[in-house]
């Protein structure tokens, strides 16, 4: 059982979302769970530094520039399919709820709609990421 809300195991999470601020909020919910969080805007850079170190876990935004989430999604399948990936969309222009299923049949192992809360995300950060 997870004491003062610190899970049992501390995961290495990357995070990938092109909105600097929603990034960098993401990063910190996380960090406040307890876990080693590394970010980028760019799915290209996670990718590298996914190759360069182990992680548990890929938080991914669905609607990006260049590659967006379902290239990204593919991508680490390709070359990582043991990785847990958790999908993220707010759903933009397309409507809420369209991109997260997609989303699944492209690999994510779970979706969350944006906004969503830190006890929301913790629950799927745990889901994908046992103790």
């Amino acid at each position: 059982m997870a004491l003062l809300g610190v899970p049992n195991r501390l995961a290495s999470i990357i995070v990938i979302d092109d909105d600097p601020q929603v990034l960098e909020t993401l990063m910190e919910m996380l960090r406040q769970m307890g876990h080693h969080v590394v970010g980028a805007t760019d799915a290209d850079v996670a990718i590298t530094q996914f190759s360069q170190a182990a992680t548990d876990l890929v938080i991914t935004d669905i609607i990006m520039p260049n590659k967006d989430g379902f290239e990204t999604i593919q991508a680490f399948r390709r070359s990582h399919n043991d990785v847990k990936i958790l999908a993220v969309s707010g759903g933009g222009r397309f409507g809420l709820g369209s991109f997260l299923k997609e989303a699944k049949l492209f690999g994510a192992d779970l979706a969350l709609m944006k906004p969503f809360t830190q006890r929301e995300l913790r629950a799927a950060v745990e889901a994908l990421v046992p103790a």
